[in-house]
C-alpha cells in the first residue's frame, strides 16, 4: 500500500492544481441536540461528518480494479500519511472527535479515485 505514494509526496502541501482550490465535498448532519442554554445563547450537539476530495499525486491504480470493492478502506499507518483537509468552524467554543478505544475516522478511497473522510 505504501507504493500509492510517488518519491515527491509532501503531505504538507494540498493536492491542488497551481491557481485553483482544491474541490473538497463536505456532509454534516446533526445527530444529537445534547443541551440548549438559552441565556448563554449556547447549544451543545453530536454530529458527523463526510468529506470526499481528490489527490490526483497519488497511485490509486490499485484500488481502481475491476474485482476491487466500490470503497477501499485505508490503513491508519496509511492515513497518517496523507494530506487531509483542514476544516475550520468559526465560532465554535470547543469540538472535539469522538473517540472510545480509537479514533472514530475512516478513510476510504472510491472506485472513481476519491478519497472519502467519515468521522463523528
Amino acid at each position: 500500500m505504501e507504493n500509492i505514494f510517488p518519491p515527491d509526496y509532501n503531505k504538507q502541501e494540498s493536492p491542488s492544481i497551481p491557481g485553483k482550490p482544491v474541490s473538497l465535498f463536505i456532509d454534516l448532519g446533526v445527530m444529537d441536540i445534547d443541551r440548549i442554554d438559552e441565556s448563554s445563547m449556547e447549544f451543545s450537539i453530536q454530529t458527523y461528518l463526510r468529506e470526499i476530495w481528490n489527490d490526483q499525486r497519488l497511485n490509486l491504480s490499485c484500488f481502481l480494479e475491476e474485482n476491487v470493492r466500490a470503497t477501499i478502506g485505508i490503513p491508519d499507518l496509511v492515513v497518517n500519511e496523507l494530506w487531509t483537509p483542514d476544516l475550520i468552524f468559526d465560532n465554535v467554543k470547543s469540538g472535539v472527535l469522538f473517540s472510545l478505544s480509537v479514533p472514530n475516522r475512516f478513510i476510504a478511497v472510491l472506485r472513481n479515485g476519491d478519497l472519502y473522510r467519515a468521522s463523528r
